[in-house]
């Protein structure tokens, strides 16, 4: 990758850009390849302009005896988009900059419904990195202090609404102190035989857990962890040994924030969406690093 672009208006300002120029500029932010190995023989593909599909830019093998065609969107996350490659390109750069599907509408004519189907697709993808990521490098660490904490998601406010008649969404996170790296994960209950699993897959033993007194922490097994707690009903911060969770309590309050900018309600949604919040907190927090993250990412 050659270059990024500063922020979300520079790849949006290319829907009326001229074409070919705005795709070298997409070429040299990474957003397409300027060549690749043929899907038939390996060869070398190569770009081309032409009417062959609807982007006006297609891959064509450079192997003389195959000189297959191939569309800019074959063999990707957006394969079966109806939308033209710039205009793909255009949502990616408003997704990146963590802008809702209703600010995204006054960039560009697509309808929200468009919109909405592509911002998930980033949203997705986004989670397979973010899990792969967590995978390949847990939470914790010998001694690393790891905050663990349960929240309550769409409650309503004064105990009136529809929301009374729903069952409680709750989701559980972990905080890694060291460096704030976060995973959240929506449980269907806080017992101790829902949480612990969770820890272990995602924490590294020998971490430091810290955290509240409910009952079923207390299930954390040792010596695979160190365990550390805090009476809320008494303290925010332990008098004797400075333990908090404070730093979870603070992730509450950010990713509740960005569903409330966002206008997420509908609770089906709510996994998806805060697990990006968690890949944005990891490994996206500005838009160039959204960018390049996403663009460049290797599951090895």
């Amino acid at each position: 990758m050659q270059g990024l672009p500063e922020r979300a208006v520079n790849v949006t300002d290319l829907m009326s850009e001229n074409f070919e120029i705005a795709i070298e500029k997409l070429v040299i932010w990474g957003f397409i390849a300027h060549s690749k190995p043929c899907f038939r023989c390996h060869g070398c593909m190569t770009l081309a302009f032409g009417n062959f599909f609807d982007d006006g830019v297609y891959y064509r093998c450079r192997n003389i005896e195959c000189r297959r065609k191939y569309s800019i969107k074959h063999e990707t996350i957006f394969r079966r988009s109806k939308l033209k490659i710039i205009e793909i390109a255009g949502l990616f750069g408003i997704w990146c900059a963590n802008l809702s599907i209703l600010t995204a509408t006054q960039f560009s004519l697509i309808s929200e419904t468009s919109i909405s189907y592509h911002f998930q697709l980033f949203r997705e993808y986004a989670i397979q990195i973010l899990h792969h990521d967590i995978a390949k490098n847990p939470l914790g660490g010998d001694r690393i202090k790891v905050q663990v904490d349960e929240s309550l998601f769409g409650r309503a406010k004064y105990h009136i609404g529809k929301n009374l008649a729903q069952p409680q969404y709750w989701v559980f996170e972990m905080v890694d102190d060291s460096n704030g790296r976060v995973y959240m994960k929506h449980v269907e209950n806080r017992k101790a035989e829902t949480l612990i699993p969770i820890i272990q897959n995602n924490v590294q033993q020998g971490s430091a857990i810290i955290s509240d007194q409910w009952k079923p922490y207390y299930k954390i097994p040792f010596p695979e962890y160190f365990h550390f707690t805090v009476n809320h009903s008494k303290n925010f911060v332990d008098p004797l040994t400075n333990e908090h969770t404070q730093r979870a309590e603070s992730y509450w309050n950010a990713c509740k924030d960005d569903l409330s900018r966002k206008h997420i309600r509908d609770r089906s949604q709510y996994e998806s969406y805060i697990q990006e919040w968690c890949f944005r907190k990891n490994l996206a927090s500005d838009f160039q690093s959204c960018w390049k993250v996403f663009l460049t990412y290797e599951f090895t």
